[in-house]
């Protein structure tokens, strides 16, 4: 077997001030610019998801029909082939498809990881975690990542208690109707539990805690939530 090329070359690019400029999208023409703080920072997480799709990659090349099960991922990452019919971007079915779950963990990664960071900042800097900031001792996180998927957003929650809220002690869950993305979580050190986002009634109950203190809803609140029975529950 071929060694993987770096997964993420050319998504990350240091600048000589230590800042960095990043893309989030497949073609590299969108550019944002992160601090040398928040340059340095992505490219630990990155650092820590870059084994995880390294071994999404070498499991496509392992494969006899690889080259176009890759080839046929990135069609349909990039042609959304729900998105006019239901209103979601994938199927539970091109989840499941290895393809296309190696390009969503090589872009979602950096969107993931990147918007986590800044809702953690604008919810801390709006006084969200207090209680949190100021305990005197440790004390239990619980953080669910509803419709998370592989949960990258949970690694920038990680970090943030690391660096942030050193009382917090972060418990992760990734909750997802589609159970591949469970062997992503694990890789990842995090916690992965089969849910469906219709069932609100279920919901703690899947957790196993008493109480869920932060709830991260990311694009699945407009995809697959924008219906009267989920805004019930």
């Amino acid at each position: 077997r071929e060694p993987v090329p770096d997964p993420f070359a050319g998504a990350v690019q240091a600048q000589e001030d230590g800042t960095a400029v990043y893309y989030q999208d497949r073609r590299k023409q969108w550019p944002y610019t992160a601090s040398a703080a928040g340059a340095s920072l992505l490219q630990r997480l990155l650092a820590e998801a870059t084994p995880l799709l390294r071994s999404s990659l070498e499991a496509l090349q392992d494969d006899p029909d690889g080259a176009e099960l890759r080839r046929e991922g990135e069609r349909i990452y990039a042609q959304k082939p729900n998105m006019r019919a239901g209103g979601i971007t994938w199927s539970q079915e091109n989840y499941a498809h290895l393809g296309l779950q190696a390009e969503y963990l090589r872009l979602k990664s950096i969107q993931r990881i990147t918007e986590g960071t800044v809702a953690m900042e604008r919810a801390y800097n709006a006084g969200a975690f207090a209680a949190l900031r100021d305990a005197r001792t440790k004390t239990p996180f619980r953080v669910a990542s509803l419709g998370g998927g592989p949960g990258f957003e949970l690694l920038a929650v990680r970090e943030f208690c690391a660096a942030r809220l050193p009382q917090a002690e972060p418990q992760l869950l990734s909750l997802d109707l589609q159970g591949a993305w469970r062997p992503c979580c694990e890789a990842l050190g995090l916690r992965f539990e089969v849910w469906d986002v219709m069932d609100g009634d279920g919901l703690l109950g899947k957790t196993g805690w008493p109480a869920i203190d932060l709830a991260v809803i990311s694009y699945v609140y407009y995809h697959y939530m924008s219906n009267e029975h989920c805004a019930d529950w």
